[in-house]
């Protein structure tokens, strides 16, 4: 099936439970950043980012749609978006995880791969999340992080209203949670020794789970009872070092993708 647009680049496909839609989030042909959205099937339609950007024309990362009229996006990056110093012949997912153009050999690491800027303050960091409300005719601003050492990675709604994100960068990773459509925001700090928090995925029910890592595979649930805590599931080492994505649960089993501290790939299947 054709896109609407020509695609350039993207690390967002992702199936949507809430909107049954299926949405794709990235850089299309002509510098347009936005995402296509549709049924999977025949019909997709492509939504434009034209926002208030950090940086114009660059950032945007992930998304997620629960209905065809209410739409997010996550952007921002690492480091000064304006330094010449990522190597051209690699890819970055994140600041710690790069794919090369050329083989496609996996490159994980733990730090930057660029130095902090300043005083190694955080600066040159940033973290954007967009809002639409409808279809991408407009866009607004629902969070800001500017100069703090964090960059967004993907985000997932259950409803219009509830969201969750994530941020990583120079301190611990961090989800952000959202009940009221981004008006407000409740953070969770990931002290569990990881450095990254990448694929968030949410389901129809309320259900929210993160995963990430850098020194073992690991996930995060939120369950939608009212008072709930973040619980964490960690994923052997020899399975995954970082989870980068993965399928919605079914009946306790969990199937994804990670990458492994010997700069491997991994497909793992985990019951939780």
């Amino acid at each position: 099936l054709s896109l609407p647009k020509h695609l350039v680049t993207t690390q967002d496909v992702k199936y949507e439970p809430t909107s049954d839609l299926f949405a794709v989030t990235g850089l299309f042909v002509g510098g347009q950043l936005g995402a296509a959205v549709g049924d999977g099937r025949a019909e997709w339609s492509y939504i434009g980012v034209d926002a208030d950007l950090v940086y114009d024309g660059v950032g945007i990362r992930y998304g997620s749609f629960p209905s065809s009229d209410v739409g997010y996006v996550t952007a921002g990056f690492w480091n000064d978006t304006d330094t010449v110093g990522l190597s051209e012949d690699m890819h970055w997912l994140t600041a710690q995880l790069a794919v090369s153009k050329e083989s496609g050999q996996l490159k994980m690491q733990s730090t930057a791969p660029l130095p902090l800027v300043g005083d190694d303050d955080g600066k040159g960091f940033w973290a954007q999340v967009l809002k639409t409300t409808d279809g991408g005719d407009s866009w607004s601003v629902v969070y800001e992080d500017i100069d703090n050492g964090y960059y967004p990675n993907d985000i997932s709604c259950s409803s219009e209203t509830q969201c969750t994100f994530a941020l990583e960068g120079v301190g611990n990773p961090k989800i952000m949670t959202t009940s009221d459509g981004g008006a407000t925001w409740e953070t969770f700090e990931d002290t569990s020794g990881g450095s990254s928090l990448l694929p968030v995925r949410s389901t129809k029910d309320g259900d929210v789970w993160v995963a990430g890592g850098g020194d073992t595979g690991r996930f995060w649930h939120l369950a939608p009872e009212s008072g709930a805590a973040w619980e964490s599931y960690e994923v052997p080492k020899n399975t995954a070092a970082l989870v980068t994505s993965f399928s919605d649960f079914a009946k306790g089993v969990v199937f994804g993708t990670a990458a492994l501290a010997s700069q491997l790939c991994s497909v793992f299947g985990v019951e939780v």
